[in-house]
Parts: C-alpha cells; sequence; structure tokens
C-alpha cells in the first residue's frame, strides 16, 4: 500500500525539476556573486566579506526552501491518504445481505432472454428472472462483495474481471457501504442455472483490477488476486493520472436491492 515511507522517493519523483533548478541557480550564482562582490568591494569596506560566505548563505536559503517545500508535500500526501477508502473484497460462496444493492448489467440480461426466445429450448426464462433468482431470503452466491469499512466514499469505481474485457460501471460507493458485483460470466453461470440447471459456476476470474477517484480527486488502481476460496488480496496499488479506455459494451451497472 503507498504510505509515508514512499513519500520521499515520490517527492523527488514529482519535484525533480524544482531541485534540479535550484541545484542549477547554486551553481551558476557562485562564480556571478564572486564577480559582483569583487566589483562592490572597492566601494566598501575591505572586511564586507568574501563571496564564500555569501555563497554559503544562499544555500542554506535553498535548502530551507526543499525542507519547507517537502513538508508541504507531506501534508499533502498525509491528506490524500486519509482520503482514501479501506475496501474489502469477497469472492466466495456467501449469504447476500438483506438491504444491500446488487449491481449487474441489465442490457446484457436481457441479450441473453432474448438470445433464449429465439431458440428452440422447452423452458423460456422472463426477463425479472434474474432479479427473482435473489429474491429468497438467505440467498447464497459466489458473488463479488465489496465493501467500504471506513468513512471515505469513493467515485466512478470500475471493476476489470481478470484480463478480459469485462468492466462493472459504478458511479459511487458510499462510506460504510456493501454492494455485490455480477459480471457478465457470472450472468451466463446464472442464466444456464436457471434455464439448465446447470450448477457448473467457474466465472470467479483470477485476477481484480480496481480503478476509482477518492474524495480529494486522488485516482487509484488496485489489483487483487483472487484464490481458489474465492478469498481477494490486495497485490498492487499505485496511483494514475487518468483511467484506461474502456472497451465498447460497457455500460453503468443496473442494480437492485436485495429484500
Amino acid at each position: 500500500m503507498i504510505g509515508i515511507g514512499d513519500d520521499m522517493f515520490r517527492y523527488f519523483k514529482k519535484n525533480w525539476y524544482v531541485i534540479l533548478l535550484l541545484v542549477t541557480l547554486i551553481f551558476i550564482s557562485g562564480p556571478i556573486f564572486s564577480l559582483l562582490l569583487t566589483y562592490v568591494q572597492q566601494f566598501l569596506n575591505k572586511n564586507l566579506g568574501d563571496w564564500l560566505s555569501f555563497y554559503g548563505a544562499i544555500i542554506g536559503i535553498a535548502i530551507s526552501f526543499i525542507v519547507f517545500h517537502f513538508q508541504l508535500f507531506i501534508d499533502t500526501e498525509k491528506f490524500r491518504i486519509n482520503q482514501r477508502p479501506e475496501l474489502f473484497l469477497d469472492y466466495s460462496y456467501q449469504v447476500l445481505k438483506s438491504s444491500s444493492y446488487v449491481y449487474y448489467l441489465d442490457k446484457y440480461w436481457y441479450g441473453l432472454i432474448q438470445s433464449n426466445k429465439n431458440t428452440k429450448n422447452a423452458r423460456k426464462l422472463e426477463v425479472d428472472s434474474f432479479q427473482l433468482s435473489y429474491a429468497a431470503s438467505n440467498k447464497r452466491d459466489k458473488a463479488l462483495s465489496i465493501e467500504i469499512v471506513n468513512n471515505q466514499p469513493l467515485f466512478n469505481l470500475q471493476v476489470q474481471f481478470g484480463d478480459s474485457l469485462d468492466y462493472a460501471i459504478i458511479p459511487k460507493l458510499s462510506e460504510a457501504q456493501k454492494i455485490y458485483i455480477i459480471s457478465k460470466k457470472h450472468q451466463d453461470a446464472i442464466f444456464n442455472h436457471l434455464l439448465l440447471n446447470n450448477t457448473d459456476f467457474k466465472h470467479i476470474p483470477p485476477k481484480l483490477t480496481l480503478f476509482y477517484t477518492t474524495l480529494s480527486g486522488e485516482k487509484l488502481k488496485r489489483i487483487y488476486q483472487t484464490d481458489n476460496k474465492g478469498q481477494c488480496s490486495m497485490i498492487k496499488e499505485e496511483q494514475i493520472d487518468s483511467y484506461p479506455p474502456l472497451p465498447k459494451e460497457n455500460y453503468v451497472c443496473d442494480y437492485f436491492l436485495k429484500q
């Protein structure tokens, strides 16, 4: 996780041009001040001091500026870190809590229903079959759950399932909120289960990539690894300048409230 321990490296990475400019000015100003003081000393007290003393004062001022600038950077980074939500991800076989939001792609589900109507299958499914499948109390499913465990919201959440072109897009996740996300591959598995009673659910990807924006406007990328039990562990976190372009036919998720 990004922390204060990386601040020095990121400070020099982000402000190298400022430090380079200061160092250049110090080296250039030495000979210039030497010539200037040599000329001025002709008209002033001979005990004015040599240019090295003045040169040292300039270096001291430059060092003080860098320390002050670095402290401002540290304070800004602390504020950013405090604005980051703490996330808990789970892809295991779990009970879906009542009054939680279930996110899915309604357009994709509608396409599955329409394709079924054009076949000779004896059994037909309706558009509301998906929501009805989650209506049972104590419903269990291998759904991806994302929960914010502190009081910081996130915005423009994009979840990439594995290395596929399957994305879930959610505009906002509020503080202390828990949601469930059903991927396209998971919707395929539910469709086959309802239509053919196929219980072969192999929709859990080995990797999840999250892109989101914090309350301070910071954009972050997190990569999670999922094991064979559906447990998720974060393996990488980094700041990004912008989101990667989305593939076509990825829409903002629809949702319903689990009763």
